[in-house]
């Protein structure tokens, strides 16, 4: 049965049903074909593929219509490891789609995937295809520069070879991802490689350097502490750190 969610939620999120609603199969509807890819990582940080964690018995589908209230989801349930099912009956437009894992009480979180965006044609059969992390998870963050005093441009230090995040876990083990200076600069923001997730909670210190062609810093940020409000708590998730200030030696 499919389920319109009446509560309020964040995109990429969604809380208990509070009702459902019978919706019509007419020509003003079409179907979402939906998928989920599950992986996990190696120690290089490279994709591999990966199982239902344990426990994680529901796949649930949210659609929401563009412009609809946050909390205005379609909802569809199916088993995590059928790896694909159908939200069917979408009025025609343009949707938000997103996946979740969890137990069959929806109480616990297992991972989610992003948002696509999907157009919804009446008639047809749109396929939507998600790839999940179920045991990792991810920062994401940005930053300037200043050198001497003053704002700068990656493409001014002329000595950098890329921005280094380091993330070091309190047994001490570590992920430096680096990336493009010009990843992270202006505005935009960059994601660590993917970080081993806990539904207890993996906190991470972040090392965020300028560093030149030998790996060596030439720029530093304020180190980011570990701390419990910025854990990773579930695969795939995506923690904002906000932006950053390298000050350039």
């Amino acid at each position: 049965m499919k389920r319109l969610i009446l509560t309020a939620l964040s995109i990429g999120a969604a809380s208990q049903a509070a009702g459902c609603i019978i919706v019509s199969d007419d020509n003003d509807t079409g179907d979402a074909q939906v998928s989920w890819t599950l992986l996990s990582a190696d120690v290089n940080g490279n994709p591999i593929a990966a199982n239902c964690p344990a426990g994680a018995t529901s796949a649930i589908i949210y659609s929401l219509l563009e412009g609809a209230p946050a909390g205005d989801a379609y909802v569809d349930k199916y088993a995590c490891a059928a790896g694909g099912g159908s939200a069917a009956d979408l009025p025609e437009g343009r949707y938000l789609v997103w996946v979740r894992l969890t137990d069959s009480s929806e109480a616990t979180l297992f991972a989610e995937s992003g948002s696509l965006i999907t157009d919804i044609v009446a008639g047809a059969v749109t396929p939507v295809g998600h790839s999940i992390f179920v045991d990792h998870a991810f920062y994401q963050v940005g930053w300037t520069l200043t050198a001497g005093g003053v704002n700068a441009s990656c493409s001014q230090i002329t000595t950098e070879d890329g921005v280094s995040m380091l993330a070091t876990n309190s047994g001490g083990g570590f992920v430096d991802t680096i990336v493009d200076c010009e990843e992270g600069e202006a505005g935009r923001q960059t994601i660590t490689d993917p970080l081993p997730s806990s539904l207890a909670g993996s906190a991470y210190t972040m090392a965020i350097s300028l560093i030149n062609v030998s790996n060596q810093p030439i720029g530093d940020a304020p180190t980011i502490a570990a701390n419990p409000d910025r854990a990773l708590n579930y695969g795939n998730e995506y923690q904002n750190l906000g932006s950053v200030n390298i000050t350039v030696r």
